[in-house]
């Protein structure tokens, strides 16, 4: 929709008068408004993300009380009825927490602050949340396989055939190895990049999109860390987790094979462009 259909929406449906508007995200997920520099507004494009949303508005009121960093807190939603269907909460304070950001920061801190974050939400006890999918060790495995048949039902036949072969090693002992999804599942944010930790100045002030959480592998959230952030920071924080080996051998494994996601994605809007930017990427990192 455009933002003139979005603002009536806004309009008629909650108590804000709208003075300013920006356009902060046009995703896969969401069309996210920024409305009078103090509130976020995500419209959903899809019927999966209104699940998520009432997901979150299950989930994000709990967090907010059990943890030391910010989530949003929904003030406004429509889930039900005719879309478009949207969540609406009070901006965080900041900016995300870019590579280079995160060198300024004082790195005792930043472990510090992410350790206790990331130690709150894994003992999240599961009899909190009705709404959050669980996902078994076998329930995992099982999501692995299907990317890979998407993998290589969609994506192969675009790529050389030494390319598919190296795809193939890569999923061989996860898919095949009873052991390698060995985890108790946890609360993780399942989508924690550089994108949605939040710093102000010389602090973590949240973190943000909780769509995609789960009680699943907490290893999984050290993977935007691997793709986002310099060795030493990445160290650091596995050091005070006190991750072990075979934990960081997933959180390799899905750090390598996350440029799949975006590429299925691509192929499913017809994204050509974009598509064939994910395919060189592929396509130089599996060889």
């Amino acid at each position: 929709m455009d933002q003139e259909q979005l603002k009536s929406i806004i309009t008629t449906e909650t108590n804000e008068t709208i003075h300013s508007l920006k356009n902060i995200n046009d995703g896969w997920d969401n069309q996210v408004l920024e409305i009078n520099d103090e509130l976020i507004f995500r419209f959903t494009r899809r019927e999966e993300t209104r699940k998520q949303h009432i997901k979150e508005l299950k989930l994000l009121p709990i967090l907010n009380n059990r943890l030391s960093l910010k989530v949003p807190n929904p003030i406004y939603h429509r889930i039900n009825g005719e879309p478009p269907y949207y969540m609406a909460y009070k901006r965080i304070a900041g900016e995300p927490l870019t590579k280079e950001a995160s060198k300024k920061l004082d790195q005792d801190y930043l472990i510090e602050t992410l350790t206790n974050f990331l130690n709150e939400l894994q003992d999240t006890p599961i009899s909190l949340f009705k709404q959050v999918p669980v996902y078994t060790s076998e329930t995992w495995r099982n999501q692995y396989h299907e990317l890979y048949h998407q993998v290589m039902e969609k994506i192969a036949p675009m790529l050389e055939p030494s390319t598919i072969e190296a795809i193939t090693e890569a999923f061989d002992v996860p898919l095949n190895e009873h052991d390698f999804f060995d985890y108790i599942p946890a609360l993780i944010h399942r989508d924690l990049t550089s994108d949605h930790i939040l710093h102000h100045g010389d602090q973590i002030t949240g973190v943000i999109d909780w769509g995609d959480a789960c009680f699943g592998d907490p290893a999984f959230d050290l993977t935007g860390f691997i793709m986002d952030y310099d060795s030493r920071l990445v160290k650091g924080l596995t050091d005070a987790l006190e991750v072990p080996s075979h934990c960081l051998n997933r959180t390799q494994f899905y750090a390598r094979i996350s440029v799949f996601h975006g590429a299925l994605y691509m192929k499913e809007i017809g994204d050509q462009k974009r598509l064939q930017d994910k395919l060189d990427q592929i396509s130089k990192s599996f060889t």
